[in-house]
């Protein structure tokens, strides 16, 4: 037993830096907690993360979408947060993913095809050039027509 505790010590480090990352972690949530009541639903769900640097604010978001609405919000919310005693120079908002790795792999991005017509003006266009580098490249390229 005395080993396991030894191992889980040299995994978290010393227990002061323990504390201080729980401490951290406690700033980060009463944090996201007052950002996200400042927040209209349903973005006050998508808000997923309060970040405090020096002089900055940063949010986490779960799409693009709901970062740009976010985005919107960063004056007002600067202003809130000012006039509650807590006064960052900005706020930046990041998209961070939610879907585990094993969710991205079962679908992998779709290549995109070309038409037809673009293939053909592709090879064209190879025909009629005189760089020997540039025609092979146009020509790979006109190969991925549907």
């Amino acid at each position: 037993m005395q080993r396991k505790i030894r191992v889980v010590e040299e995994i978290i480090g010393t227990r002061s830096a323990f504390a201080t990352l729980s401490k951290q972690l406690e700033i980060q949530k009463s944090l996201l907690r007052r950002v996200s009541s400042y927040l209209p639903p349903p973005l006050d769900q998508h808000c997923l993360g309060a970040i405090p640097g020096k002089g900055t604010l940063t949010l986490l978001t779960d799409s693009p979408v709901w970062s740009s609405r976010l985005r919107f919000l960063t004056d007002a919310l600067l202003r809130r947060l000012r006039n509650d005693g807590v006064a960052f120079g900005r706020i930046i908002v990041k998209v961070v993913s939610t879907q585990s790795p094993d969710a991205v792999a079962q679908h992998p991005p779709r290549r995109a095809r070309l038409s037809h017509m673009s293939a053909e003006l592709l090879r064209d266009t190879a025909e009629h050039t005189s760089d020997e580098k540039l025609k092979q490249a146009l020509l790979r390229l006109s190969s991925h027509a549907d």
